[in-house]
C-alpha cells in the first residue's frame, strides 16, 4: 500500500480519482477534483490531496483538505488553519487512520488546528481520530426535504409567502448572474452584511469571481430590481 500527498494532478489520477469518489458510498464533492481545482485557483488558500493505492496502483483512499490563512505574515501565521469536508474517503478505520495520519504530519508547522468537518456518520471511528490527536463532537444536523418549488413555497409562514408574492408583483426578478459585475454587486452587500451583523470574516472578492467563473460548480441566482442586484 501506498500514500502520498500529491502535488501535481495528472489528467490520468484526476478521472481515476474522480470514479473513485464517485463510486464511494461516502463520496461528495468536497473531495472531489472538481473542488480540490477551484481552491487550487484561490490566493490565501492550500489544497492539499493524499491518495493511496493498493499494490495494483488502484486508488482505495482519497483525502482533500484545505489550509486557509489570512492576508499578511504574520496574520497568516497566527490564523492558519486547515479544514476538512467529508473524509476521508475510505473503506476502512486502519486505512482512514494512514491517511490522517501522514496528513499530521505534512502538516508541521503549516496550521494551528485541523478540524474536520464530517458529512456522514463517523461516530465508530473515534478511535482512530483519538489515537492521531483528534476530539470528537457530535453535532446536530437538520435534514430538509426540499420537494417541489410548490411544496418548499407552501411550507413557508404566511407572512412570508405574501412577501414574495409582494415583491414579484413589483417586477423584482431572480436572475442567474451573467456578469462579474453582477456578482460583484452582491458581494458587496454581503461583505456590509458580515461586518455589520454576522461579525465573521468573509473570504475575499477572488473567491466568488474564480467561482463563477469556473460554471461547472454551480450558479449564483440572485434578486434583481430595477436593474440593481438586492440579493441573493
Amino acid at each position: 500500500m501506498q500514500i502520498e500527498v500529491v502535488t501535481e494532478v495528472s489528467e490520468g489520477l484526476e478521472k481515476n480519482w474522480n470514479d473513485f469518489v464517485i463510486h464511494h458510498p461516502n463520496g461528495n464533492f468536497f473531495q472531489s477534483p472538481a473542488y480540490y481545482n477551484f481552491y487550487k485557483s484561490l490566493p490565501s488558500y492550500e489544497p492539499v490531496l493524499l491518495i493511496s493505492q493498493d499494490d495494483s496502483k488502484n486508488i482505495n483512499g482519497s483525502l482533500v483538505a484545505v489550509i486557509q490563512k489570512e492576508k499578511g505574515y504574520l496574520k497568516g501565521k497566527l490564523s492558519s488553519r486547515c479544514i476538512i469536508y467529508g473524509g476521508p474517503i475510505c473503506d476502512n478505520d486502519e486505512l482512514a487512520g494512514l491517511l490522517i495520519d501522514e496528513l499530521n504530519t505534512y502538516l508541521k508547522g503549516k496550521a494551528i488546528y485541523t478540524e474536520f468537518r464530517n458529512l456522514f456518520d463517523l461516530s465508530g471511528s473515534e478511535a482512530v481520530f483519538g489515537k492521531n490527536g483528534f476530539e470528537y463532537k457530535e453535532h446536530f444536523n437538520f435534514v430538509v426535504k426540499i420537494g417541489s418549488g410548490e411544496e418548499s413555497f407552501k411550507k413557508l409562514n404566511e407572512n412570508r409567502r405574501r412577501q414574495i408574492k409582494k415583491s414579484l408583483k413589483n417586477s423584482v426578478e431572480i436572475v442567474s448572474a451573467k456578469e462579474v459585475s453582477e456578482v460583484k454587486e452582491f458581494y458587496l452587500i454581503l461583505n456590509k452584511l458580515y461586518k455589520e451583523k454576522v461579525k465573521k470574516p468573509l473570504p475575499d472578492f477572488s473567491f466568488f469571481e474564480h467561482f463563477f467563473l469556473m460554471p461547472d460548480l454551480g450558479k449564483y441566482f440572485l434578486v434583481k430590481y430595477e436593474g440593481k442586484i438586492i440579493g441573493e
